[in-house]
């Protein structure tokens, strides 16, 4: 898949973009549709990407999504802003993990754990999510 170019989105055309892909990776978690789940969470690190690389760092525009009805994309989220707010976005990780069993509760878990590691106090690598060309 080649990386879509995202640059002429604003960041609330990318918050849109990552409620939409974030509401479809749910819908493809209940229907065992691992293919559209597989695409979804790619296309959100994607924007999740766009927004670090943007100066200064947008991520912080995900911050409102930590309220959001939808429990996949309120963990997505938090997971992201973790490295931009981790005070707002603890207790959100802290409650899901509480109150979700299964996969949901799994990777609330895996974002408590890497917290307490100090996993994210240094920076992530995009890794096969390379940053957007010319940054």
């Amino acid at each position: 898949m080649k990386r879509p170019d995202l640059s002429g989105l604003s960041n609330d055309q990318l918050v849109d973009r990552f409620v939409k892909d974030g509401e479809a990776q749910y819908q493809a978690r209940i229907g065992l549709d691992n293919r559209t789940y597989d695409k979804m969470t790619k296309d959100m690190m994607y924007i999740i990407s766009e927004l670090k690389w943007r100066v200064p760092d947008a991520r912080s525009a995900l911050l409102p999504l930590l309220t959001y009805p939808n429990v996949c994309v309120r963990l997505a989220a938090a997971g992201v802003c973790m490295r931009v707010d981790a005070a707002k976005a603890l207790p959100v990780v802290k409650e899901i993990e509480a109150e979700y069993s299964e996969e949901i509760g799994m990777e609330a878990w895996e974002i408590l754990t890497a917290y307490q590691r100090g996993e994210f106090e240094k920076e992530w690598d995009d890794g096969p999510i390379r940053s957007p060309k010319g940054r």
